[in-house]
């Protein structure tokens, strides 16, 4: 998994923030985010929100802290709790193979450490 983009959320509701990099602290999640997981997005699926606005997980689904090249894994900062299971039958781009239900996810931060933008 290869970090391309951050966004950090100091408070609920309120507007992301871009970053280079974010301290990441055990059990707490990204220092600076109000969030205690992380929630992940896959570039494939960022691209497919972008082409498809109408979507119901997309108005749900506001902002990812990280957007990342690749499959969503485990790394040595993060063990990957969950993501998008199923979808909803009333969506009007509704599919078994929407790339949003693989391409999503949240993750607890199991090690203190940093993670910076990959290029």
């Amino acid at each position: 998994m290869i970090v391309k983009q951050i966004t950090i959320y100091p408070e609920k509701g309120g507007k992301g923030e871009s970053a280079a990099k974010v301290q990441l602290v055990a059990g707490e999640g990204i220092l600076g985010d109000y969030h205690k997981n992380v929630s992940l997005m896959t570039t494939a699926s960022h691209e497919f929100v972008r082409q498809n606005p109408s979507g119901m997980c997309m108005a749900r689904f506001k902002a990812a802290n990280f957007l990342v090249e690749g499959d969503l894994a485990d790394s040595e900062f993060l063990k990957i709790t969950g993501g998008k299971r199923f979808c909803f039958p009333e969506c009007p781009i509704f599919s078994d193979d929407c790339p949003f239900k693989a391409g999503v996810g949240f993750a607890d931060v199991i090690k203190d450490g940093v993670i910076t933008i990959e290029e």
